[in-house]
């Protein structure tokens, strides 16, 4: 288990990111400093950068599970591949085996899957909430 800082660049900006790995066979968790807690299974390598407005994570290899601390004003989005995953408070795994080679399990609340060049904001979560519930009535 590892945690190394460095900076990574999300969307065309630059964030202060903390690294967290894994080593085969190894598998560790952490809390975030938003509450959110990661399970990190063995050979994973996972970037996380928090902002004002959104927390960002990049799964580079491996997988996670991801227990979401609700935060309505800041979405909270994993980019795996070609996908985003983007929760309020949730709890969801994302394994990524290869850029197109994906797999989401949600266990609790939802997940919006988009292209990780789309930015989603708080109000773009909460409309797709909406929009959703309406489908059900």
């Amino acid at each position: 288990m590892e945690v190394v800082y460095t900076k990574i660049q999300v969307r065309y900006a630059w964030y202060a990111a903390k690294i967290y790995t894994t080593k085969v066979g190894e598998q560790a968790t952490y809390v975030l400093p938003d509450g959110t807690i990661v399970q990190l299974n063995t050979n994973s390598l996972l970037e996380v950068a928090y902002s004002k407005g959104r927390r960002q994570l990049l799964l580079s290899k491996g997988e996670g599970r991801f227990n979401v601390a609700k935060d309505a004003s800041r979405p909270f989005s994993v980019m795996a591949g070609d996908k985003s995953f983007t929760a309020l408070g949730t709890v969801f795994n994302v394994q990524r085996n290869t850029s197109s080679d994906l797999e989401l399990v949600v266990t609790e609340g939802k997940v919006m899957i988009t292209d990780p060049s789309v930015a989603v904001s708080a109000n773009d979560f909460k409309d797709y909430q909406l929009a959703d519930n309406n489908a059900k009535k």
